[in-house]
């Protein structure tokens, strides 16, 4: 568990190129234009699993901004957000909201969440982050702006293509967006937050936030 807990967004990689490949290879054998919908799904997963990467790993200082410089953390490598909570916002709670519009892709809401949080994405890392830290650059948003957004955008269009999309589909959509920011990522982060946690983040993800 410990490895993992330091290396989630690094086996995450893996787990995206994987499905880049799988999704290639049945893009170009697939005749049925049913699926399209489920295909970009697929590669919105794929965008969170890079932008966790970049949040983590490469440049990888968003705990150190977070924690620093949008909360005023004194103790920023574990409070609020540490690597513990870090793991299960992002994977046991992130990854289930990614995969159910894959297995029920005719659940137009269920792939909308996931879109809208991809667009929200892009305004807190862009925006709202940077100023709060004072920042010029957030890191998460290259791959919300240059993934999520383009495929959120291939999304919605695709399913607007294959099928009426009801007033109650973005309506659902977004309530389950809300939902997830409060109860995925903002109530987690609070329930499991601890000043003298062991829990810590690398000097790494740190940053220039490590030496305030």
């Amino acid at each position: 568990m410990d490895f993992y807990r330091k290396h989630w967004h690094d086996i995450g990689i893996g787990l995206a190129f994987g499905i880049s490949i799988a999704m290639t290879i049945f893009m170009t054998l697939s005749r049925k234009k049913r699926s399209r919908a489920q295909v970009w799904s697929a590669w919105n997963f794929v965008a969170l699993l890079l932008h966790q990467f970049e949040e983590y790993r490469f440049p990888g200082y968003f705990p150190g901004q977070f924690n620093a410089g949008v909360f005023k953390s004194e103790t920023p490598d574990h409070y609020p957000l540490n690597t513990q909570s870090a793991m299960i916002i992002n994977t046991a709670l992130a990854y289930p909201a990614y995969i159910l519009p894959l297995l029920f892709p005719r659940k137009v809401w269920l792939g909308l969440a996931p879109v809208f949080i991809g667009f929200g994405q892009v305004l807190v890392h862009g925006i709202v982050f940077p100023l709060r830290a004072k920042a010029r650059y957030g890191p998460g948003f290259v791959t919300a702006l240059c993934l999520h957004l383009p495929v959120g955008i291939a999304y919605i269009r695709q399913i607007m293509r294959e099928q009426p999309v009801k007033r109650t589909d973005w309506v659902k959509g977004v309530i389950s967006m809300i939902g997830f920011a409060v109860g995925g990522i903002a109530a987690p982060m609070f329930l499991l937050r601890d000043k003298v946690s062991s829990y810590r983040f690398t000097e790494q993800q740190m940053g220039p936030y490590g030496h305030q």
